[in-house]
C-alpha cells in the first residue's frame, strides 16, 4: 500500500471539498503528527468536521474504537 503524507492528503481532501462547494471555509489542524481536524464552516455556521488519519495513528493505544 503507498503511504500518502498527512499534508498531502489535507491539501487533497480541502481541495476536493472547496471543488463541491466553493467559499466553504475550512480550517485544518495537525494533532500529534498523524492525524487531522478539519473543521468546516459556512460563514458563521458550522457545516461539519472530517477527520484524516495515517496508517500509524490506528495503531495508537489510546485511539478511539
Amino acid at each position: 500500500m503507498v503511504q500518502i503524507d498527512l499534508e498531502d492528503a489535507i491539501e487533497l481532501r480541502v481541495e476536493m471539498l472547496l471543488e463541491k462547494r466553493r467559499g466553504l471555509e475550512i480550517d485544518r489542524s495537525i494533532q500529534e503528527g498523524d492525524w487531522a481536524l478539519l473543521t468546516l464552516s459556512d460563514g458563521s455556521r458550522l457545516v461539519g468536521f472530517e477527520f484524516l488519519e495515517t496508517e500509524d495513528s490506528w495503531t495508537r493505544p489510546d485511539a478511539l474504537l
